[in-house]
């Protein structure tokens, strides 16, 4: 399992019926990764393996819906993009994502 962190910001549209909340946001996160990497010598050992750390720095957009069900609970579904700024040349390719996901406004206490 690889950990995540990153930072993000998303903008709202609130529309009239307030049923439905789309938005669009941009993320910044960051990983790494841990590789082994193995040589071959031409003489004893014959080779060697040392663990390398990469670090890896995305950047992404999102698009999604929330749709309320009640004024508390909403059903969220977005479709996210994300490249990569740095990290191994093997991983140069961009990414698309569906998220699902249920949230939930817990009730303020006065």
């Amino acid at each position: 399992m690889t950990p995540f962190m990153g930072v993000f910001a998303t903008y709202n549209f609130l529309t009239s019926s307030g049923k439905l909340l789309p938005y669009v946001g941009a993320e910044y996160s960051f990983s790494w990764i841990e590789t082994v990497v193995t040589e071959t010598l031409p003489a004893p050992p014959y080779f060697y393996t040392i663990n390398v750390i990469e670090d890896l720095h995305f950047l992404g957009g999102k698009a999604g819906l929330k749709i309320f069900m009640t004024e508390m609970v909403n059903f969220d579904i977005n479709l996210k993009y994300q490249t990569l700024l740095s990290g191994p040349a093997d991983y140069t390719a961009g990414n698309f994502g569906i998220n699902f996901g249920v949230g939930v406004i817990l009730p303020r206490k006065n």
